[in-house]
């Protein structure tokens, strides 16, 4: 019995010494799987891994050039190989690189990338941070490959690869100052470095941490990590239909093709908000027919914000006639009731508007389009910034852009930019004509992306044709920005 008994205990200690075996392999197995991501699709969780860990992780999963330490500081050119193997990557290099000829729309902000000496890999990741405007030093054409890498730097590109890839969390973002103005660009970047800490993407840059200060490896490599986790789960929830939204440099060919054959100049701008990248062609001051009255709303409602005003029924009905159905009467009668009655202050209130607002191309000379004189002034790159402002709730007030774009949203005067756009998508527009002049702006929904566009001409002798014309250029930007 005893020798039963002995063999019995024998096997269930064999039985749990395997158990105990097997729950070891599964604790190493969880423990890899954790830290470095080597079993199935999973990412590493920085936060299971010392900062020596992820440096040693992003060097054998190539997201650096070779083995860095994780307080050494960045070079751009290491930041810049970084945001393109966290965008592309291993396994697609090879085809992303075949895709490449070093040439596009912004060869310029790569010259000196090209020019410099560096390995091939280096050069393929400036390019392709260059023609998707991603690496915020290259895409204002002042790359310094050895220079070391700033905060600023590091959080708008990091935004701006965000807002490329369409992730999820990201934020439609402003156009970044140039990095020169060390100031504005440290602001902008204070911004950034809040909105994006919501996301746990700069968990290790820290919310003291100044934006004028260098970005070390071990920092800059928790922020890829974490980065590209984000990227693999939103491209495994997308699928098959994951499709990042094309930059916007091949719109300058789409341009000078659909327009070859237009009559008079024309000039147009695009802003995508999804990845905050802004296109503009052939900007100068044209007279601007009816787009005035986006700062005469603009006018309007400064004065109610700063108390000189109070709205009423009446007013409140010019502002929606004025931009709804372009009412030139409603218009008049808005200025005068800014002023109490005076033709010419109303003319000040808009142009110290304007001045105050940065829309350094936008005059108000006249009272309407049958008066004779001085005409209105404005370009596609003010009417750009209303509308990128009325976008992000910031023309006036949140509660003012939420009025015009309501207004815009039941225009009247459709056969522009709307005629080029298929039924059912949404859009607002404030159009404006006169003879020789057809403009158009507008912002656009779709499922791909919002984008804003503003087209402008003078010149345009044959109204019917014009507007044609200007929906035929809208398609165009519509086929593009939705392919």
């Amino acid at each position: 019995m005893s020798q039963k008994n002995d063999k019995k205990e024998g096997k269930n200690l064999k039985r749990d010494l395997l158990a105990l075996g097997l729950v070891a392999v599964v604790f190493v197995m969880q423990f890899f799987v954790i830290r470095f991501g080597i079993f199935g699709n999973e990412g590493p969780d920085p936060d299971e891994m010392t900062y020596k860990e992820k440096t040693q992780y992003a060097s054998k999963n190539g997201l650096t050039n070779g083995p860095r330490k994780e307080d050494a500081e960045m070079t751009k050119a290491d930041l810049a190989l970084m945001m393109y193997r966290t965008a592309v990557p291993a396994d697609q290099d090879e085809e992303a690189s075949a895709k490449s000829e070093y040439t596009d729309g912004n060869g310029a902000a790569f010259k000196d990338v090209d020019e410099g000496d560096l390995s091939k890999d280096v050069k393929e990741a400036a390019y392709w941070c260059a023609l998707h405007s991603v690496l915020y030093p290259v895409r204002e054409g002042r790359f310094g490959a050895e220079d070391t890498v700033k905060v600023q730097d590091a959080v708008c590109t990091l935004a701006r690869l965000a807002g490329y890839e369409k992730v999820t969390f990201s934020k439609p973002e402003e156009d970044p100052p140039e990095i020169t103005d060390t100031k504005k660009a440290s602001e902008y970047a204070r911004d950034d470095i809040e909105e994006m800490e919501k996301t746990g993407v700069l968990k290790e840059f820290g919310s003291e941490i100044g934006p004028l200060e260098n970005v070390t490896f071990g920092k800059m490599t928790d922020a890829a990590i974490r980065m590209r986790n984000a990227l693999d789960a939103d491209k495994k929830r997308e699928a098959d239909d994951y499709d990042p939204i094309p930059g916007l440099y091949g719109l300058k060919d789409v341009f000078k093709k659909t327009t070859k054959d237009f009559e008079g100049t024309w000039s147009m701008y695009v802003k995508c908000f999804d990845t905050g990248e802004t296109l503009v062609i052939g900007n100068k001051q044209m007279v601007s027919a009816s787009l005035i009255k986006l700062y005469v709303a603009g006018a309007y409602f400064d004065e109610i914000k700063k108390g000189k005003l109070e709205e009423n029924a009446g007013s409140k009905d010019d502002l929606h006639l004025m931009i709804s159905e372009s009412n030139n009467s409603a218009w008049e009668d808005l200025e005068k009731y800014m002023t109490g009655g005076s033709v010419s202050a109303g003319w000040a209130k808009v142009n110290s508007f304007a001045k105050a607002g940065g829309y350094d191309q936008t005059e108000r000379h006249v009272q309407s389009k049958t008066e004779a004189g001085t005409a209105n002034y404005t370009s596609v790159r003010d009417v750009g910034k209303v509308l990128d402002k009325l976008y992000y709730g910031k023309y006036v007030s949140k509660e003012a852009s939420r009025r015009i774009l309501g207004y815009m949203l039941e225009q009247v005067h459709v056969n522009k930019i709307p005629a080029g756009i298929p039924d059912g998508v949404k859009i607002a527009n404030k159009t404006g004509e006169l003879e020789g002049q057809e403009h158009d702006s507008a912002i656009v929904w779709t499922k791909n992306c919002t984008y804003a566009l503003v087209i402008m001409t003078e010149g345009v002798n044959r109204a019917q044709i014009g507007y044609k014309n200007v929906a035929d250029l809208s398609e165009a930007v519509y086929i593009y920005m939705t392919q």
